[in-house]
């Protein structure tokens, strides 16, 4: 113990790691058109109730019987990405 406490004492300190880059938000760009739609949608709906999270828009746009269509596509194009 006595040694890791000369350790200690004659280290200059902890090391400085840069702080990481932030994770951008919004949907990648790579994403297809009825996903980017979805996000439009999600993002109108946040400005609309801003009490909403974004979990909470998306699950509200998704699950609308009014944008099955687009769900539908948007899952089309995910199922694509993975064939």
């Amino acid at each position: 113990m006595h040694s890791l406490w000369q350790a200690a004492r004659q280290s200059s300190g902890p090391e400085v790691r840069p702080t990481p880059a932030p994770i951008a938000k919004s949907a990648p760009a790579s994403l297809g058109t009825a996903n980017d739609k979805i996000a439009k949608r999600v993002e109108k709906l946040m400005r609309k109730e801003p009490g909403l999270t974004r979990e909470a828009a998306f699950d509200k746009v998704f699950t609308d019987p009014q944008n099955a269509a687009l769900r539908d596509a948007a899952l089309s194009e995910e199922w694509s990405r993975w064939r």
